[in-house]
Order: structure tokens, then C-alpha cells, then sequence
């Protein structure tokens, strides 16, 4: 009995420990990398109409002898090179070797839509072989067999692609993990993107044609089926982690979440709205919804739409006001409000005469300035860009007081920065003041060039820099020489660079 039961505790610790490990391995199967390009160390050249390589200090690479060059991460030394026009690639590296020659060709994997000297997948190219084709990486690793007949980006994702087979449509991710098997006749990205995952977490809407017409099913990314095909239409609300969907079959709406049931098919239409709420229809009449299922104003207004943070329903006997909740406000259709980036501050307007009117509130919907400017923006920290009635500008902060007197005919944020620009129509001096509010620079006529880390403010006579906040910094500081290295620059050593389209560009 005693050994049974020690037989027994050991299989249990195997089984957990083959869960735990095929858990892993299945994680690290559908995590893949999206590389950033931090600098470019080596472009194109051209000489006597053919291309070349030189790197970032105009050394010669690959001399100039191809009829194109693509190169599908100017971070890596790999370089696909074309004798002749649509011929097969022949495949370099900075020392002139031949690379993956036991392939019949290599290409890169073009991004969908993305007009840019980055517009190649950055770690994955596509072989063929024996007229099929496969996945490598850029140390020619076979991620996949040569067993499709097309591999291509899956729009507008990166690190994800639509491959056929057998005229049969899947999905395979940046490991050669296949992610839909190819059994569809379209599949096509939800669509879904965040800032941290960015499109790794996205799903795929799939399709089978029927006599009529396509019919829609939904598999999430990690290849569990949670829709069949039957459904004439799905869309997933984009802002969550979450897999909500919106269905339709015959006409009739439901609303799932992964694959249960939550609001029943049994709507005219389902929409969702910015604010996170979700408007149903039934029998012509216009209710609220939340993402959990729960109604929470039934289908008795003849419509109701999203303005700013509010939804406003109306039918012949009621105009009412609803937050995202589906909670009944005391506020008139004349008020409206709308979200800042800073999520304690709305800007609130009121409509007057057929004249808006701007003010603050906070996230409460206290109101903390009256809506009585001409306009309102929001800045940074607690300011705000402010036009009173006799349409000059000035900046306030939340509570109403002024920091900046209105004595200027534009101010304007410069975009991404917490730095504000204060000029006059009249006058060709114009002021720029910092996070705290601290002028920091005065300039006539300024060429403003707004990098990613930094800000660039010069005329003829001088050049400033700027970080975020608007501290001034040196242009040999490491901020504005990092960002350098990510830039292409107008010259390298006597090559003078060539802008033939946005993702095209060279030297001679």
C-alpha cells in the first residue's frame, strides 16, 4: 500500500512537471520579438547606375555592381542583392560571403502598408525551395519546412504572416509557430494593438466561402478556435486585453467574450463606444450595455450617441445624459465633455446661442473652470492653452488662474514635448517656454525640428537643443547623438543622400 502510494505521488510529479514544461515551451513559442532599429550602419549606394553598400562612415561594403539592393535591417549586415531585374537574390554579409547558397533564392518579407526605410520584417526571410517556400532567420535557421506556396505578411502586423497551402489560408508567427493551421479560404488580423505587446496578443478573423457568401469564425493568438465559421460579420472591441466580440448571424447581434455568450443574439445592431460602453438596438430602439452583459438602460430611445465622455439618448419624450456606466446625469445636451491625456481633467463645452463655449472639469465631472473661452487645449502638467473673447491667447491652470496673459495671437504645443511656442502675427520674435513654465528661448522666424527625444530650435545664426521638458542640452550630449545614429543622415563623408520615395533611399 505504502509503495503504491509513493508510485502514485511520483506520476503526479512527472505529469506536473511535463505540464509545466509544455506550458513553457508553448509560451515561448508564441513570444517572439519585434526588433527595434536603434541605428543604421550600413545604406545603399549607387555608382554608374548599379547599387553598393557603404557603412555609416562611408566605407565601401558591397561594391557597386547590382541592379537593386534590399536590405531588410540596416542593423545587421545582411544584404539581398539583384543581378538583374526580377531575378533570383543572391544573398551577402559585409565580408562579401555568399550566404544561404543551398537555398534556390532568398527574399525579404515586405510589411503591408508601411511607406518607410523600415518596411521589412527584421529578423525573418522567406527561402524557396524545390517551388516551395519557408521561414529562416537571419542566421539561416529553418523556422519552417519549404511546404508553402506563399508566405506574406499578415496586414498590418508585424512578426506575423498569412501563408497558403494547398490554396488554403493560416497563419504562422516570427518562430515558424503555426498559429491558424491553413484549412481557410481568407484569414485576416482583429486588428487588436497595444503599447506593450504591441500586435503579439492580436487574433485572426477567419473565413470559409458558402454558396452565400463568406462566413466568419475567431481564433485567438494563441490558436484556440473560439468562433466557428458561421457568422456574417465579427469585429473585436479593440481596447481590451480581453477577447470581447461582437457577432452576427441572420442579422441578429450577441456579444461574446472568448467564446461565451454574454449579450444574446438577439439585437438589430451592437456598437461599442470609445468610452468603454456598449449601445444596443432592438426593435428600432436604442439602449445601453455593459462589457460584462448587464443592460443597463433597456431599448426605449430612437438614438443614442457617443460625444466626448457622455452618450445622449433621445426619443420624442426625453432627451437624456448617460455616462459609461449607463448611469442618468443631471446635465443638458448643451454640455459636453472630452478626456485630455492627463486623466484627472476633461474640457468641457457649452453651447450658447450657437456659440461653444470651453472650460475644465476634473474626473469626477466637477467643474473647476466655467465654460466661458473661446477655446480650450490642453498643454501638459495642470496648464491649458486658452483663447478669450477677444481671441488672443494666454495659459491657464486647472483651477482657472492665468499664467500667461493673454497677449499673444497663437500658442501652440509643440507635438510630444512639454514645450509651448508664443508668437504674434506682427512680429517675427517668437517665445518658447518649458514644462515649468520658464522662458527658455527667444528667436526670430525659428526652424523647428521636432526629433523623438529631443527638439532642434535654430535660425540662421544659431542652433538650440532641447529635451522633452524643455532643459536646454549640448548637441554632442548623448540624447541628440543617440538619436542621430537612428536618423539618416544628408551625408556620408562625399555621398550626398537620395530621396526617391519614402522607402527608397541611397547615396551617390
Amino acid at each position: 500500500m505504502k509503495k503504491a502510494l509513493q508510485l502514485i505521488i511520483v506520476i503526479g510529479i512527472i505529469i506536473a512537471i511535463i505540464i509545466f514544461v509544455t506550458s513553457k515551451l508553448s509560451k515561448s513559442n508564441l513570444d517572439y520579438n519585434i526588433e527595434d532599429v536603434s541605428i543604421y550602419e550600413y545604406v545603399k549606394y549607387m555608382k554608374d547606375g548599379n547599387y553598393g553598400i557603404i557603412d555609416r562612415d562611408g566605407n565601401i561594403v558591397v561594391e557597386a555592381k547590382y541592379k537593386d539592393i534590399q536590405i531588410p535591417n540596416p542593423s545587421k549586415d545582411l544584404f539581398i542583392c539583384y543581378e538583374k531585374n526580377n531575378e533570383k537574390s543572391i544573398v551577402l554579409n559585409s565580408k562579401n560571403e555568399t550566404l544561404f547558397e543551398k537555398y534556390d533564392n532568398i527574399k525579404p518579407i515586405k510589411l503591408k502598408n508601411i511607406a518607410s526605410t523600415l518596411c521589412y520584417e527584421k529578423n525573418t526571410l522567406i527561402y524557396e525551395k524545390d517551388g516551395k517556400c519557408g521561414l529562416i532567420n537571419f542566421s539561416g535557421k529553418e523556422l519552417t519546412k519549404n511546404i508553402y506556396s506563399s508566405i506574406e505578411n499578415l496586414q498590418s502586423t508585424e512578426g506575423k504572416f498569412v501563408v497558403c497551402k494547398d490554396d488554403k489560408y493560416g497563419v504562422i508567427n516570427a518562430n515558424g509557430t503555426e498559429l491558424v493551421k491553413p484549412n481557410f479560404d481568407k484569414v485576416e488580423t482583429d486588428g487588436y494593438y497595444s503599447e506593450k505587446n504591441k500586435y503579439v496578443n492580436s487574433g485572426f478573423i477567419v473565413s470559409d466561402t458558402t454558396d452565400d457568401g463568406y462566413r466568419y469564425g475567431y481564433i485567438n493568438y494563441k490558436g484556440k478556435k473560439l468562433l466557428d465559421t458561421k457568422y456574417n460579420e465579427i469585429l473585436r472591441i479593440p481596447d481590451q486585453d480581453e477577447v470581447y466580440l461582437i457577432a452576427s448571424e441572420n442579422g441578429q447581434f450577441g456579444l461574446y467574450k472568448d467564446n461565451k455568450e454574454i449579450i444574446k443574439q438577439e439585437y438589430q445592431s451592437i456598437s461599442y463606444t470609445d468610452n468603454g460602453a456598449i449601445i444596443i438596438q432592438k426593435n428600432a430602439q436604442y439602449g445601453i450595455a455593459d462589457k460584462d452583459g448587464k443592460i443597463k438602460v433597456e431599448p426605449k430611445y430612437s438614438q443614442i450617441e457617443e460625444n466626448g465622455v457622455y452618450l445622449y439618448a433621445q426619443n420624442v419624450k426625453e432627451n437624456d445624459v448617460y455616462d459609461s456606466d449607463g448611469n442618468k446625469l443631471d446635465i443638458t445636451f448643451s454640455k459636453s465633455a472630452y478626456q485630455t491625456s492627463n486623466d484627472n481633467y476633461r474640457i468641457t463645452t457649452f453651447i450658447n446661442n450657437y456659440e461653444t463655449y470651453y472650460g475644465i472639469e476634473n474626473s469626477e465631472g466637477t467643474q473647476l473652470v466655467e465654460s466661458s473661452y473661446k477655446y480650450i487645449e490642453y498643454a501638459f502638467g495642470e496648464y491649458f492653452i486658452a483663447e478669450n473673447k477677444d481671441q488672443k491667447y494666454g495659459i491657464i491652470n486647472a483651477n482657472g488662474k492665468i499664467e500667461i496673459n493673454f497677449d499673444y495671437d497663437l500658442i501652440q504645443k509643440i507635438k510630444d514635448k512639454n514645450i509651448i511656442q508664443l508668437s504674434n502675427t506682427n512680429d517675427k520674435n517668437v517665445k518658447f517656454y518649458s514644462k515649468e513654465l520658464k522662458n527658455i528661448l527667444q528667436i526670430q522666424s525659428p526652424k523647428i525640428e521636432n526629433k523623438e527625444n529631443y527638439v532642434e530650435i535654430s535660425d540662421e545664426n544659431q542652433e538650440k537643443y532641447f529635451d522633452v521638458d524643455g532643459n536646454e542640452i549640448e548637441e554632442n550630449s548623448d540624447i541628440v547623438q543617440n538619436e542621430l545614429k537612428t536618423e539618416l543622415p544628408e551625408k556620408i563623408n562625399n555621398y550626398k543622400k537620395i530621396q526617391y520615395s519614402l522607402e527608397d533611399v541611397y547615396y551617390m
